[in-house]
């Protein structure tokens, strides 16, 4: 398949082109959401009335969240399993984001996600610059948590990161040189806390992080 023979870089980049001829074709009155299989995204129910009602006041046309990483209840990398809910095979939801720019973060990295856009703004229709920022013409949406980013926030969303599917996937992304220093951090935790513990580092993070 294309996601196992292409390097991730250029898969990357033809994964966003992609998805940018999809929303170029969209009616103007359409909204996307773009998620990776490992974001769960939620929404209050009155999504698209908060946007319309701020769309007037601040100019939002699109809702962004942050990622917000969940762990198995023995701090594993398992496998994910068919047939189980998700939310039962990793219950434990840090008490703060794994992921983030305050100085004591596990990964120093943008937790800011678009999860709902417009497909017309201003006349334009938005194109993806990367998995968290994207462009109406000379109008930037999201990029930077909370900073005239032109985003409706919405909380906190579900990141299913913590897998060993997941983990595959970052050790061939170190290997293909992107977004190196995220995926190396992210490795860091997937190792044993020490040779006669089979959890993950994430357990030594656990008094900080546990929720």
């Amino acid at each position: 398949s294309i996601q196992r023979s292409t390097n991730s870089s250029a898969l990357e980049s033809f994964k966003l082109s992609r998805l940018n001829y999809l929303l170029a074709a969209l009616p103007s009155d359409a909204w996307l959401i773009f998620s990776d299989v490992d974001e769960l995204m939620s929404y209050p129910c009155d999504a698209l009335a908060q946007l319309a009602a701020s769309e007037k006041r601040r100019s939002h046309d699109a809702m962004c969240g942050f990622m917000h990483g969940r762990l198995a209840a023995d701090f594993t990398i398992p496998p994910v399993v068919a047939r189980t809910p998700i939310q039962q095979q990793f219950p434990l939801c840090p008490k703060e984001s794994l992921r983030g720019y305050k100085p004591k973060a596990p990964i120093h990295a943008n937790p800011l996600k678009i999860t709902l856009i417009k497909a017309r703004i201003n006349g334009h229709a938005p194109a993806y610059l990367n998995a968290h920022k994207a462009c109406a013409g000379a109008f930037l949406i999201g990029g930077t948590p909370q900073a005239n980013n032109h985003c409706l926030f919405n909380g906190h969303f579900s990141h299913y990161t913590w897998t060993s599917e997941a983990h595959d996937l970052g050790t061939r992304r170190i290997a293909d040189k992107e977004y190196t220093d995220v995926y190396v951090q992210s490795a860091r935790l997937s190792v044993p806390c020490n040779a006669s513990d089979a959890a993950s580092s994430l357990r030594c993070l656990a008094p900080r992080w546990r929720g």
